[in-house]
């Protein structure tokens, strides 16, 4: 699909590898069912199969060519997967388990279509695996996201929970116990207050 294939508008994002064997790659790679997302060595998008866009609803050519991965500060940081993401492009094949699917993040993002309620739930299974030259360089890193839904939103907030009885001598602090549980400051603070009967700071107080 032309609008997936940054060749067309972004060649010099493929330097050392041909057009022809990029081509070729991709469209065997928009044949699998599942997202997919290729990345250049130094961290930059530079593709997304259908079913990414399917997906995740955002257009390919907002994050084609704009997104880095390396640089990004919610992936990084907010999401604390730096340490993940360095291992994986310098050579390791690496996957990360049970991981929420941002929704919120990617709808205030991108100009995504609206997220259903139920689909708040779902959690991904990423794994990201380097493709290597002949002479053993990486040329691209490749991830796969494997979606599942999960009613797991009690788990989140015993997750949260033992955060806050692991950490009560430390300052409060709801975005650190947020991302201990893996979901946004709001739902954690509704979920809290539904599933233990008071609010994170109320428990953190007792």
């Amino acid at each position: 699909m032309k609008k997936n294939d940054p060749s067309v508008e972004k060649p010099v994002a493929f330097i050392g590898q041909s057009t022809e064997d990029m081509r070729e790659m991709f469209s065997v790679l928009e044949l699998f069912p599942v997202p997919i997302e290729v990345f250049s060595p130094d961290g930059l998008s530079l593709f997304v199969n259908q079913s990414f866009v399917d997906f995740f609803r955002i257009n390919a050519q907002e994050i084609v060519g704009r997104l880095n991965i390396l640089n990004d500060p919610y992936i990084n940081c907010r999401l604390g997967l730096s340490d993940y993401i360095r291992r994986v492009f310098e050579g390791e094949i690496l996957s990360l388990h049970d991981l929420k699917v941002p929704f919120e993040e990617i709808g205030n993002r991108y100009a995504s279509n609206q997220i259903k309620r139920v689909e708040s739930d779902l959690y991904q299974d990423i794994t990201s695996f380097p493709l290597r030259s002949e002479d053993n360089s990486i040329i691209y890193v490749v991830t796969v996201f494997m979606t599942k839904r999960v009613c797991r939103m009690r788990l989140d907030i015993m997750k949260a929970k033992q955060f806050i009885d692991e950490h009560w001598s430390d300052d409060y602090d709801l975005e650190r116990i947020a991302r201990s549980a893996g979901i946004s400051r709001h739902h954690l603070a509704r979920l809290f207050k539904e599933i233990i009967g008071v609010t994170p700071y109320s428990y953190y107080r007792e």
